[in-house]
C-alpha cells in the first residue's frame, strides 16, 4: 500500500509539470527491490528523495510538493529535492539500477532507483542515525552486500581522499559495534581463517558463525593431534586482538577471552 502511495506522488508530479522520469535516492529505494522482501522498518521515511534526469533545477521548483505543503499533509509524504551530486553514489551506478515503470492514464513514468548497495554507499559518507539504522537492517535481512559497499566506496569520484578514508573507518566500525561480518578482504567470514602459532605447534583457527554473529576460535595441538580449547567472541576487534595472542601464547585460549575484554 505503502509503495502504491509513494508510486501516487510521482504521478501527481507528472499531472502538474508533465515530466516522466525520475531518480529515487535515499531510503525509500528499498521499494527498487523484491516487494515482499523489504522490511517494514527500511521504510520508516516520509520524505521522498529524488530528482529530475532531464531537467536538475525543476524539482527545487516543486514547492507545492515540499514538505509542509498542503500535499504533504494530506498524503504524508513530501519531495525532499535532490541533484545528481546530492548522494556520494560510487561509479557506474546507473548500471546497476533498477527501473521501475509507473502506469498512468497517459504515459507511464520511468523510476530509475540505484541498487541499495550504491545507496547505502552513500549513507556511509552521510552517516546519520537512520543511515546506521537503514544500513544495519539491510546487511541483516541480506538486501546489502557487505563486500559490495566496502568495495565501492572508495569508487565515489566526487569525494575526498579523508571523506572516504574516515567513510571506510565509519563502515568497518558500524559492521563491528553491530557484529555484523566483516568485508571479505578484512576477514573471510565465508570459510573461515586458519593460522598458526608461532612456533607452527599449533593452528588457530577462526569461524564466524552467521546465526549467533559470534566469531569462534579454536586451537588445535599437532603433538597431542587435538583441539585444546574453543572460545567465542562477539566483535570482530576482540577477536583479532585475541589471535594475535594466542600466537605468541597458544595454551593460553581458555583465559584468552577473559584477557581480551579487561582491556
Amino acid at each position: 500500500m505503502e509503495i502504491e502511495i509513494i508510486y501516487n506522488v510521482f504521478r501527481s508530479i507528472y499531472q502538474e509539470t508533465g515530466y516522466n522520469k525520475f531518480v529515487l535516492l535515499g531510503s525509500l529505494s528499498v521499494i527498487g527491490t523484491e516487494i515482499n522482501k523489504i522490511p517494514k522498518n527500511m521504510m520508516i521515511s516520509n520524505d521522498i528523495d529524488c530528482y529530475i534526469p532531464d531537467n536538475q533545477e525543476a524539482i527545487f521548483e516543486l514547492t507545492q510538493f515540499q514538505e509542509g505543503s498542503d500535499f504533504h499533509k494530506k498524503i504524508g509524504y513530501y519531495i525532499d529535492s535532490c541533484g545528481r551530486n546530492t548522494a556520494a553514489l560510487p561509479n557506474r551506478w546507473e548500471s546497476r539500477a533498477s527501473r521501475r515503470l509507473i502506469k498512468t492514464h497517459k504515459d507511464n513514468i520511468l523510476l530509475i532507483i540505484p541498487s541499495l548497495d550504491d545507496i547505502a554507499v552513500s549513507k556511509i559518507y552521510r552517516f546519520a542515525d537512520n543511515d546506521k539504522r537503514w544500513i544495519i537492517e539491510g546487511i541483516k535481512v541480506g538486501l546489502i552486500d557487505v563486500d559490495n559497499v566496502a568495495n565501492r566506496i572508495s569508487a565515489c569520484e566526487y569525494e575526498t581522499h579523508e571523506d572516504t578514508m574516515k567513510a571506510k573507518s565509519n563502515f568497518l566500525e558500524l559492521l563491528n559495534e553491530n557484529r555484523l561480518p566483516m568485508p571479505c578482504d578484512i576477514f573471510d567470514w565465508k570459510n573461515g581463517e586458519h593460522d598458526f602459532s608461532d612456533d607452527f605447534n599449533y593452528s588457530i583457527d577462526v569461524n564466524y558463525n552467521a546465526d549467533s554473529r559470534q566469531y569462534e576460535i579454536s586451537v588445535f595441538d599437532f603433538q597431542q593431534d587435538k583441539t585444546i580449547g574453543c572460545r567465542k567472541f562477539a566483535f570482530f576487534d576482540k577477536m583479532e586482538q585475541a589471535r594475535e595472542l594466542l600466537k605468541e601464547s597458544p595454551t593460553s585460549i581458555l583465559k584468552v577471552r577473559k584477557q581480551c575484554l579487561k582491556n
